[in-house]
């Protein structure tokens, strides 16, 4: 009897590696994830998210700022990071080699940010980077708040799947069949109706969302310098209702402080036949085309923020 079952273990343990070697196999072109803990997105990080400076950003290290240049720093979350996509493929990096040897753009991006880490990540800029021009990068989850956690499905593992998720890539297929399974049969809770109730203004959940803002934008304007904001849509979703409403109360927010703002939908919109806006199937991030669009529409935008030519005058003055 015990033979029996030490051949039955031994058996399904070579079953699950070769099925794991396998499974790595066959989603080799898999770049990345929407979950960053997954082990596609632990393979991609180690191949395109590396480079991190002594700051623990994905940027050059930073040193002083040379005269005559108009440093621009964007603070973000896995939007500005530039999850999925090369680091010469966000936009940061574009708008940074449109603009020229009198500008210099850096990468403030931090996964999974939210306000309070916005807060502290404006701080890290100004005391560590001297920028001239602080951009605020903006995604309707930002509306979530702290300490909240959203919905989530069942996972396949249970309480241990943050031990298996980042080293499996057969747990990780599994467990999102498993989730898709939940969907279909409605037994996964819904991601979209979460958010659904920060789209009435008038609401509590939009109010309380505003205020955390108002707080975010009065850190960024204690800081003396030229600012602004971008508001990023979901990129696989680019007509959502919620989002939508979302952006329209920011952008309320912007007008009433006289805050440049800049609302993205309309330069993602513009995708012609072909091209996609996310990652993949298996990660909804931003697209290196996205990227791309997003740092045309800021390269027009900007002098609303700077007066360029006089920006780099008093640069070069200095």
């Amino acid at each position: 009897m015990r033979a029996g079952l030490a051949i039955l273990a031994v058996t399904l343990a070579l079953t699950l590696v070769v099925l794991e070697f396998a499974t790595r196999w066959v989603f080799a072109d898999i770049g990345s994830t929407a979950d960053n803990t997954s082990y596609f997105a632990e393979r991609w990080r180690a191949a395109e998210g590396g480079g991190m400076n002594a700051l623990g950003m994905r940027e050059r290290e930073i040193g002083q700022k040379q005269p005559g240049v108009t440093r621009i720093v964007v603070i973000g979350d896995s939007v500005t990071y530039g999850q999925g996509v090369r680091r010469q493929d966000r936009y940061t990096e574009r708008l940074d080699a449109a603009l020229g040897p009198g500008f210099e753009v850096l990468n403030f991006g931090v996964p999974g940010a939210n306000y309070q880490d916005h807060e502290r990540t404006i701080d890290r800029a100004v005391a560590s980077a001297d920028p001239d021009v602080l951009i605020l990068q903006w995604l309707f989850n930002d509306v979530q708040p702290p300490g909240e956690r959203r919905p989530r499905r069942w996972r396949l593992a249970g309480p241990l799947h943050r031990f298996v998720q980042p080293y499996s890539a057969l747990y990780f297929v599994a467990n999102r069949a498993f989730g898709q399974i939940q969907a279909s049969l409605g037994l996964a809770p819904d991601e979209r109706a979460y958010f659904a109730r920060f789209a009435d203004p008038e609401g509590a959940p939009a109010i309380g969302a505003r205020q955390r803002l108002e707080a975010l934008l009065d850190r960024l304007a204690a800081t003396g310098l030229r600012r602004g904001m971008i508001l990023w849509p979901s990129p696989d979703d680019l007509d959502t209702a919620f989002d939508g409403a979302l952006i329209d109360q920011a952008l309320l927010v912007c007008a009433a402080r006289a805050l440049p703002c800049l609302d993205l939908r309309p330069a993602l919109r513009a995708v012609p036949a072909g091209r996609s806006l996310v990652v993949s199937s298996h990660d909804a991030h931003p697209s290196a085309f996205a990227h791309q669009q997003v740092a045309q529409a800021m390269h027009f935008w900007l002098p609303r923020l700077v007066d360029m030519a006089s920006m780099a005058g008093m640069n070069a003055a200095r």
